[in-house]
């Protein structure tokens, strides 16, 4: 394999691409990591280096690590965990029948209209 692009960027993330001919494929043992389909003409393999998220990993645990981070953090349960709670054991809405993204947003969109039309039930329309 040789080298196509050192600086090839996927969603904000680096890596290099590296890239072969069809004829060096064949003999080769890691051959179905590399190729998704049989009838790709040249085989890629993106070996990641620098991950988008890895500075917003580092800074969501200095937040969380503070005393006010602890403080806000403690206040989650009470304030979304019981939503979900609520979605997930009380209406049964416990997972998702449709796939992809798009579908998957449409329906926690419904699930939460759902969730908030029952608060404006039980408690007046001051609550959702």
């Amino acid at each position: 394999m040789y080298i196509k692009n050192r600086n090839y960027r996927y969603k904000g993330s680096k890596a290099i691409a590296y890239m072969a001919r069809m004829s060096d494929c064949r003999g080769c043992g890691l051959r179905l990591k590399c190729i998704r389909k049989q009838k790709t003409p040249a085989r890629q393999v993106h070996i990641f280096y620098e991950r988008k998220d890895n500075h917003l990993l580092k800074k969501m645990r200095g937040k969380i690590d503070s005393n006010l981070g602890r403080y806000i953090y403690s206040k989650r349960m009470q304030i979304i965990e019981s939503v979900f709670a609520n979605i997930r054991s009380n209406l049964k809405l416990n997972k998702f029948s449709l796939r992809g993204k798009t579908k998957v947003d449409i329906q926690w969109k419904i699930y939460s209209i759902i969730h908030n039309i029952g608060k404006v039930f039980r408690y007046g329309p001051g609550f959702a």
